[in-house]
């Protein structure tokens, strides 16, 4: 925790705006996305900037997370060289890091939307469950790859373009429930289209969100978070070689 608070802080003093950056990046990309989608291509429905900013503040969660927790141990590799450190700790460090930033953005967002006209109500109180369970999805991924990428390092490249790919089938642009009955399955599958799916039913809609989608998010994760601790367990002592 220490360490995740100072690089909070050193992330805020490199930026002249400090804290407001964090609002601002995801808040960009909203009206990035609805000048293209709604007033553009007049895509959307009346509540379309709401809308967006969950998808985008749940997928930057995921994505950012990934993309650097990654290559956490492979960037650690002159510490690892120095001293012993269990390379465990390198994917949570670096997913703290980003759940402190999108909690201090999700947490007003939704009171924000209170006031705006998505009254809280009992379903709320799932979200902190959800929020465990995307959080036990990205942990999982993230310790997976980051077990594997010192072993190959170009897997960020391709990392990148596939989360650029999974953009699209996670539902953060468009409504999930519009997409025709056969690539439902597409769906059905994505853990971060049932992730963003559940978050909106329960801000936007005040429904009750998909079971199925807490249950594939924290299964698959604990099965990757499994195989990935495995992995790291048997090379603590490669990983130095490596770099």
């Amino acid at each position: 925790m220490f360490y995740t608070r100072a690089r909070l802080e050193s992330e805020v003093v490199r930026n002249y705006i400090g804290y407001l950056w964090w609002v601002l990046d995801p808040a960009l990309s909203v009206c990035v996305y609805y000048v293209v989608f709604k007033l553009i291509l007049e895509r959307g429905g009346p509540d379309y900037i709401q809308f967006l900013a969950i998808g985008i503040i749940a997928w930057k969660w995921f994505a950012t997370s990934v993309n650097k927790g990654a290559m956490s141990i492979f960037q650690q590799k002159k510490l690892i060289q120095k001293i012993y450190l269990p390379k465990i700790i390198f994917p949570h460090i670096d997913l703290n890091f980003h759940t402190v930033k999108f909690l201090a953005i999700f947490i007003p967002m939704v009171f924000v939307f209170a006031l705006i006209g998505y009254p809280l109500s009992i379903y709320h109180l799932y979200l902190p469950v959800l929020i465990v369970c995307q959080f036990i999805f990205i942990i999982g991924l993230t310790t997976f790859l980051s077990s594997l990428t010192p072993f190959f390092p170009d897997t960020n490249f391709i990392l990148s373009h596939i989360l650029r790919l999974a953009f699209y089938p996670s539902g953060v642009l468009f409504d999930l429930r519009r997409v025709p009955e056969k690539y439902r399955w597409i769906i059905d599958i994505n853990p971060m289209a049932q992730a963003i799916q559940s978050y909106r039913d329960i801000i936007m809609h005040q429904m009750p969100p998909s079971y199925f989608g807490f249950l594939l998010l924290a299964g698959l994760g604990t099965v990757l978070y499994t195989i990935g601790f495995f992995i790291i367990s048997k090379n603590e002592g490669n990983y130095a070689k490596l770099a």
